[in-house]
């Protein structure tokens, strides 16, 4: 079957509209194979916000601005229209606050979302805040500053205007000469402070450069005179050890006293005798003195 030309370009328009079409809502931000639920949000004013601009939740596109209208029934406010994923549960807590999203003055709606007591349908109203964007801050801080800087204008002239002319011209001429001495002060002194300021800089940088090598001679003497100590006190260690093992292995092989008493044991059961007896010879001194002390020309009595 032979396909005529007028089908051909018909059936080519159709797919070329087809993907234009498709095109442009990408590009808006619109998923059309995607289900939305539109709600509505009335601002006073939306300060630069359209068509297509983004619907966010912490950051996350989750829709678009799909129309803006004109209300002058209610004092010509601006009702949006939000088309905005159906997954997405909005209630009674949510807040459409209009925002910028960056120092160009971006537009968005960012939504903020916290315990649903009702869940709200298609077609709902949500509720709009304006959040306060960079320069709404700048102007809210300069506002009592220029105020303030208003009304000290204001005194300084009604002083000035209350003095005569003659103390103002006085007053004037003061501030010349003031003026006259700083500027003195700036061509001259100045450049000489900043002479000496910068001469002491480099002193400061020789002297550094200097001081390093010392700082590390310093360092490697006192490393090692520690190494010189703890080889000193091991040395010292090592030697008591030594004395002591000596001391040990003469006890054991009987040489000395000590190593008599500890390895022989008749040296032992004499040294027992000999306390023994040493003990009784005490004993019976305490209960007959007399028997061991007699007086000059008199013999000892005779032990009962």
């Amino acid at each position: 079957m032979k396909i005529s030309k007028e089908v051909k370009v018909a059936t080519l328009a159709i797919v070329s509209g087809t993907i234009l079409y498709l095109g442009f809502n990408f590009l808006k931000g619109t998923d059309i194979f995607s289900s939305t639920n539109t709600y509505q949000v009335t601002y006073p004013s939306i300060d630069g916000l359209g068509i297509s601009n983004p619907v966010l939740i912490n950051g996350l596109n989750v829709g678009r601005v799909s129309a803006i209208q004109l209300d002058q029934d209610h004092n010509n406010q601006l009702l949006v229209s939000l088309e905005i994923d159906k997954k997405i549960k909005l209630g009674d807590s949510t807040i459409a606050f209009l925002s910028n999203t960056g120092l160009l003055g971006s537009k968005a709606i960012k939504l903020n979302i916290g315990q649903n007591s009702v869940v709200y349908e298609d077609g709902a109203s949500l509720r709009g805040e304006k959040e306060m964007g960079l320069a709404d801050m700048v102007a809210a801080k300069a506002t009592p500053v220029v105020e303030h800087l208003d009304s000290a204008i204001v005194k300084v002239n009604a002083l000035l205007g209350a003095l005569p002319n003659d103390k103002l011209a006085q007053v004037i001429n003061n501030l010349e000469s003031a003026t006259g001495d700083l500027r003195k002060i700036m061509k001259n002194d100045v450049p000489a402070i900043t002479g000496n300021f910068a001469k002491l800089s480099d002193s400061l940088l020789r002297t550094e450069a200097q001081l390093k090598p010392l700082i590390k001679k310093f360092s490697a003497f006192a490393d090692s005179l520690n190494h010189l100590e703890l080889k000193a006190t091991v040395a010292k260690a090592n030697q008591a050890m030594g004395n002591l093992n000596e001391i040990t292995r003469k006890i054991n092989a009987g040489e000395g006293t000590l190593g008599a008493l500890v390895t022989d044991k008749a040296v032992y059961n004499n040294l027992n005798k000999a306390l023994m007896t040493f003990d009784s010879v005490m004993v019976d001194l305490k209960y007959n003195p007399n028997h061991y002390f007699a007086p000059l020309g008199k013999k000892p009595k005779k032990k009962k």
